[in-house]
């Protein structure tokens, strides 16, 4: 639990880097076209959180 707890924060930490706080939760729990589809918040759960970064670094650019 306290792993995904710390992989929650840090995708956060991340995504603040990218958007205002209140646009983020619509992204973690939105449909991602990079993620295939899956919602972010999906694969923190499952553990794949590089994918995620990735993400946002698709995002960003």
């Amino acid at each position: 639990m306290a792993a995904r707890l710390e992989a929650v924060n840090y995708v956060l930490a991340r995504a603040e880097q990218v958007w205002a706080p209140q646009a983020i939760e619509g992204w973690l729990y939105g449909c991602n076209s990079v993620l295939d589809g899956v919602r972010p918040i999906d694969f923190v759960g499952s553990g794949r959180v590089q994918e995620i970064v990735q993400a946002l670094e698709v995002a960003r650019a």
